[in-house]
Order: C-alpha cells, then sequence, then structure tokens
C-alpha cells in the first residue's frame, strides 16, 4: 500500500502508519487492517493461530499462539492490528520526536487519541521541534480534537521550540476553524513568537478569511505593523501576495503604508515586486513617490523591469516613471531588460524619446547592447542598435559587443556582432582575443566559427598564453578543434610568461586527452618552463599515476631536477599527492634524494599526513637517519612540532628521531612544542622520560618544570 491509498483509506501516510507500529515496537510488514470495528484500544485476542512472517518475528517464544494483539482504530472505524507483546510505551518517539498520540491527534482520528490517553499517553510530550499535541491538533483545524486535548492538556499557550503557540500554528497552515475555535477559548491574539511576530504577521501571508478573523479579535488602537527579522510587517506581506482587500483593511486599521523594509524597500517597491497594476495604483494613492529609491537607489520600475513584470512596469510608464533613472551601480531599467525578455525592453525603449542615448554604462562600463549580447537576446541587440546603440562601445577592461558575443558562445550572436565589429583579432585589456575568450569558457560551437571565419588559434595575450594553452586545461574537444586548424609544421609548443608549454598544463589538470593529443602533434614532454620544471613535475605536482605513467614514456628520468634540485618524488610529497608519492616509489623514485638546499622527502612529509610519511618511511632501511637538517638546520621532527602534526611526530620518534637536535637558532623540538599543541608536548615529554634523557636547564626553565 502506497502513500495515497494509505490517505484515501485511513488519512494516514505510510509513514505514520509505520510510526504507530514502532512506538510499540512492532514491525511495519506486521501492520494490516481487519474488516471489523470496535469502540476503542484493546488487547483482543487473535481469532486464529499465527502466521508464518508472525513465528519468524516471534522466532524464539515457545507458545507462538499465546501471544495477544495491539490494536489502533482508524479514522473510518477499520483497526489496525499491531503484532507483538502487550505492555511497550505508548509514548516512544519516531526520529523526529512525534508520539503515537502527536500523529493521532493531527489527523483528526479522535477514537485513537481518546484510546492512546486511556492507555497512559501524555498529551504534553513535545516533539524535536517543541510541538506538543496541541500544535498538531491545531494545525490539523479539527475543532473536537482541538477540545479533547485541551481537556487533558489545558495551556492553550503552550509554546513550541520557536516560541509558536498553538494558535500561530493554526494560522501558519490557514486552518479557520481551528483559529476561530481556538480564539473562542481564550487564545491570545497578541502573543509572538521567538521572532517577536504574532498571529497577525504570519496571517498577511495567508488566506485573508484568516487574517479577518485576527484583526476582529485584536483591539483597535493597536500597532499592526509588526517587523520580521527583515523589516518587513504584515502590510508588506498583503502587497507581495497581492491580496488588495486585505491591504485595504489592514490599512483602514492603522497600518502605515510609509514603512520601509531593511532594505530601503516601501510599499511601492513591494508592489512593483509583485507587478499587479492595481495593486501598484492602491499604493501610489498612499506612497506617492513614483521614483523613490530603495537602499541599493532601485526605483519601482527597475525592480518591475528585473522580475519581468511586464504589466507592472506599463502601468508604471503610463504612471510617469522615468526609465532612464539609474540605481547605485549606474544601471536603469534598460540595463535590466536588456538581459530579459524582448517585450520588457520594446515597451521601455517606445518610452525612450528619440535622440536620448541608449548607451548608458554602470560602474563596469558595460551598456544594455553588451548585457543583451552576453545574454544571446539577439532580438534586444537588434532593437539596441535600431535606437542607435553603439556595437563598439568597451566596457572598463576593454570588452566590446565580440567581446561578449564570444562570451555567451551563439554562432547566430558572434555572426552579428561580426557585422559591426569586424576585428575578429581584437584584443581586450589583457589581450584576449574574442577566440582566446570563447576558448576559456568552453564554447565548441563559438569555437568553431571563430575559427572558420578566420581567428588565428596562436594569438597570445599579454601573459604570453594562446587558445592552445588555455584549451589544454580545459576539456579535449576544444583542443582538438584548434589542433585541427593549425598547420603541419607549427610548433604546438608555445611559451607563456613562465615558460609552460600547453602540454605542461594539461599535465597539471589532470587532462590525458589533451596530452595524447599535443605528444601527437609533436609537443615535447621534455622542454622545461623558466623554474626548470618540466611535464613529469608538474604531473607530479598533479599526483595523477596515469598522468605520471604516461609523461614517463616519454622522459623516462624519474630523478630530473628543476632549478631548485627538487626531483618529481618530492614535489608530490611536498604537495600531499599519496597516490602520485605512491607509484614514483614503485617506479623507483629515490626517497633519498635532496634539492638544492639539502631537503629531502622527510622534510616535506614531516609536515603533511601522516600516510604519506609512513610511506617512504616504509621505502628507507631502518639504518636511516630521520635526523637530517636543511638549510636552516631543522630535522624533520622540527618540522613537524612546528606544524603540530602530532603522529607525523609519534612516527619520527618511533624511528629515532632525537627531540634534543636543536636548529640554527638553537631552538629543539621541546622547545617549539612548548608554545603550541599540548598534545605534541605531552607526547615529546613522555619520549624524553621514557628514554631518559637529559633535559637541559635552559629547556626546562622554558616549559616552566
Amino acid at each position: 500500500m502506497d502513500d495515497t491509498e494509505c490517505k484515501a483509506e485511513f488519512r494516514l501516510r505510510k509513514a505514520d502508519i509505520s510510526v504507530l507500529a514502532g512506538a510499540l515496537d512492532i514491525p511495519e510488514t506486521l501492520t494490516h487492517k481487519q474488516g471489523y470495528v470496535i469502540d476503542d484500544i484493546e488487547v483482543p485476542r487473535p481469532i486464529c493461530r499465527p502466521g508464518e512472517m508472525q513465528r519468524i518475528v516471534y522466532n524464539g517464544y515457545k507458545r507462538v499462539h499465546g501471544l495477544k494483539f495491539q490494536s489502533v482504530v482508524l479514522p473510518n472505524g477499520i483497526i489496525a492490528n499491531l503484532f507483538g507483546p502487550v505492555g511497550n510505551s505508548v509514548d516512544s518517539k519516531d526520529a523526529t520526536g512525534r508520539t503515537p498520540l502527536m500523529i493521532a491527534a493531527g489527523n483528526g482520528n479522535v477514537q485513537a487519541v481518546k484510546g492512546l490517553i486511556k492507555r497512559g499517553a501524555g498529551p504534553s510530550f513535545m516533539d524535536n521541534h517543541g510541538w506538543r499535541s496541541l500544535h498538531f491538533a491545531a494545525a490539523g483545524a479539527d475543532t473536537n480534537m482541538i477540545d479533547l486535548i485541551l481537556t487533558h492538556a489545558s495551556d492553550i499557550e503552550s509554546k513550541a521550540a520557536n516560541g509558536a503557540s498553538p494558535r500561530i500554528s493554526a494560522v501558519c497552515n490557514g486552518k479557520v476553524q481551528g483559529v476561530k475555535y481556538l480564539l473562542e477559548r481564550g487564545a491570545n491574539p497578541l502573543t509572538k513568537d521567538n521572532d517577536d511576530l504574532g498571529s497577525l504577521y504570519h496571517a498577511s501571508s495567508r488566506r485573508s478569511d484568516v487574517l479577518g478573523l485576527v484583526l476582529s479579535h485584536v483591539a483597535n488602537g493597536f500597532s499592526v505593523d509588526s517587523k520580521d527579522e527583515m523589516g518587513r510587517t504584515p502590510l508588506i506581506n498583503l502587497v507581495l501576495n497581492g491580496n488588495i482587500q486585505a491591504v485595504k483593511g489592514l490599512i483602514k486599521r492603522g497600518a502605515d503604508p510609509s514603512l520601509m523594509d531593511n532594505h530601503g524597500w516601501s510599499l511601492l517597491h513591494f508592489a512593483a515586486y509583485c507587478g499587479d497594476p492595481h495593486v501598484i495604483n492602491l499604493i501610489l494613492t498612499h506612497v506617492p513617490g513614483i521614483e523613490s529609491k530603495a537602499a541599493n537607489g532601485a526605483t519601482p520600475l527597475l525592480i518591475a523591469v528585473c522580475h519581468g513584470k511586464l504589466q507592472g512596469v506599463k502601468y508604471l510608464l503610463e504612471r510617469g516613471a522615468n526609465p532612464l533613472t539609474k540605481n547605485n551601480n549606474g544601471q536603469d531599467a534598460l540595463f535590466f531588460a536588456s538581459s530579459r525578455g524582448s517585450d520588457v525592453l520594446d515597451l521601455l525603449l517606445s518610452h525612450v524619446a528619440n535622440g536620448f542615448s541608449v548607451d548608458s554604462k554602470d560602474a563596469m562600463g558595460r551598456t544594455p547592447l553588451t548585457i543583451a549580447t552576453g545574454n544571446g537576446n539577439v532580438q534586444a541587440v537588434n532593437g539596441l542598435i535600431k535606437r542607435g546603440a553603439d556595437p563598439s562601445l568597451m566596457n572598463n577592461h576593454g570588452w566590446s559587443t565580440l567581446h561578449f558575443a564570444a562570451h555567451c558562445g551563439d554562432p547566430h550572436m558572434i555572426d552579428l556582432m561580426l557585422t559591426h565589429v569586424p576585428d575578429i583579432e581584437s584584443e581586450v585589456a589583457n589581450s584576449a582575443t574574442p577566440l582566446i575568450i570563447g576558448v576559456c569558457h568552453g564554447k565548441l560551437q563559438g569555437v568553431k566559427y571563430l575559427l572558420e571565419r578566420g581567428a588565428n588559434p596562436l594569438t597570445k595575450d599579454r601573459h604570453g598564453r594562446d587558445s592552445l594553452s588555455h584549451a589544454s586545461s580545459r576539456g579535449s574537444d576544444v583542443l582538438d578543434l584548434l589542433l585541427s586548424h593549425i598547420a603541419n609544421g607549427f610548433s604546438v609548443d608555445s611559451r607563456d610568461e613562465t615558460g609552460r608549454t600547453p602540454l605542461m598544463n594539461a599535465a597539471l589538470n589532470s587532462n590525458v586527452q589533451a596530452m595524447k593529443s599535443l605528444i601527437k602533434r609533436g609537443a615535447d614532454p621534455s622542454l622545461m618552463s623558466h623554474d626548470g620544471w618540466n611535464s613529469l613535475h608538474f604531473a607530479a605536482k598533479n599526483g595523477d599515476p596515469d598522468i605520471i605513467d604516461l609523461i614517463l614514456t616519454h622522459v623516462p628520468d624519474i630523478e630530473s631536477k628543476t632549478a631548485d634540485g627538487t626531483t618529481p618524488l618530492i614535489i608530490a610529497v611536498r604537495f600531499g599527492k599519496l597516490q602520485g608519492v605512491k607509484y614514483l616509489l614503485e617506479r623507483g623514485a629515490n626517497p633519498l634524494s635532496k634539492d638544492n638546499c639539502g631537503r629531502d622527502f622527510l622534510s616535506d612529509a614531516s609536515s603533511r599526513g601522516s600516510e604519506v610519511l609512513d610511506l617512504l618511511l616504509s621505502h628507507v632501511d631502518n639504518g636511516f637517519s630521520v635526523d637530517s637538517k636543511d638549510a636552516m638546520g631543522r630535522t624533520p621532527l622540527i618540522i613537524a612540532v612546528r606544524c603540530g602534526k602530532l603522529q607525523g611526530v609519534k612516527h619520527l620518534l618511533e624511528r629515532g628521531a632525537n627531540p634534543l637536535s636543536k636548529d640554527n637558532d638553537g631552538q629543539d623540538s621541546l622547545y617549539l612544542a612548548s608554545s603550541r599543541c599540548s598534545d605534541v608536548l605531552d607526547l615529546l615529554l613522555s619520549h624524553v622520560a621514557n628514554k631518559h634523557i637529559h633535559v637541559h636547564k635552559s629547556c626546562v626553565g622554558h616549559l616552566g618544570l
């Protein structure tokens, strides 16, 4: 039986039936219905011997036929028999803290509630959110259920964890009859939750009949302008929901239409957000400032445009709103409309007098035309150009509409812009061409079209990177397309300002297919960057064994060193690439190699995770000294202590590291640990004590021992 069938049959979700079973510690599979009626929850004898399933569940009972049933009456009079031993708590809770009584109360099951209370169920228990049975009854809105629960739980103002009373729960669920009954029983209409919000506020975003009911119980003169954490009042909520009659009623009761939220939005801004001309008209009679601005400088018209409210935009324009008014970022209504449907833009343009510029720029130098281009809005682009928009204008970074078209990647948009900005190699401030921009953003179709129109894939930006360099760190489809437009014989080993080649970038970014394509076209894996890094070093930094393996087939020198003497293994260790370290060791990398500063693997591994350190130590002889020093006299133990690596310190001590060995500044591990993690210090001290090592008096004084 699924949820739909359960609701139709029992007015219960399948999960709720499971809770009723779970509360009595009974498997859900043994919950079933019987076709006869009982008046209350009982413990009837079974009418037949238990079936096979019951025998499985109660395996170990010698007298299975003597077991009793526990039953729950469902709303339609059918009972659900829950097989199992009698005597379990009727107040057991599910994962959300709900008891069977709460579930029955929420579903309006009066008979089940009576039976559960008779069995000792407590109405005062709370779920994980602090809801009691009365809250569930209020949310269900069955007045008989509310009355029944109130006879056993008299606190009509009991609050949930968020401070909501049962009446607030009923209001939030739009239960008119429940709200009405609770008010008649004396519930306080002014009680507020933990956010200082009362029923009036919650009702303002629900059905108007609930609001009217709450208002009828609020004395005249009482403020109806309570604010939530965002500064919104009940009147603002009503405007947002387009509830004109309720808005009129609340204003009549004294609500202040001039109040603003925390962002400086007035009622008129919210009316514009709603977009209903009737609501806007009503609010304009109370808040006449049609050009009033929010904290960010947005006018009602800007807000309506931003949210695509065509009818609202139309009405505001008819009432005299200025389409060229700008917000604090220099953006007017045309600017926002250019990234949306052409209907709103056309409407705005019809209200901009001929001769007025449609090329207003925002704080970043973008015009409505560049925004429309970047969003692929062909109709908006055509409309703006028709009204005189200039496609050659650039933003603050030197981007023209052609660059925005390349960023968009739509061939039709690129074609349209090329008719107005024909320089396909035009560069932005960082020297990027439209093709480079298309490549950087993975716009395959745009890249294809630009290449077909003659864009040069070898043009470089100011950092010396061409399209191949950018594509090598991205999908192989774009790279393959670029390579197909580079004539055989042309080098694919162009270097950027750091000396990196496209192959190095591909190795660093684990782009196996790109690497294979570049090598196939003649890329040289042995080339080095200005720092002496070859492709194997970049592969080690990435740590991908497949990349390392591919490079090793072309650069077999696993001990090749960078300008500072760093080997691929040391690089993999330095960047904590466990799998890369493991693979390099398996391929024969020497763990004892040192860089130009005398640092071996231990210097870097001791500041990383213990797994890398353990792996490396397993590849060196037990006689290997773990007290090797770098140019500053630091041992691996000192480095591990400095970095607070407890496990690393532990492993080094186990391998014989000397805690009293000092660096060039005369500081040993104990001295350094005394100002750091106490766990590391305790470990060092226990090691010193166990080994009966003499601690120098200067160290004792520093430690305060």
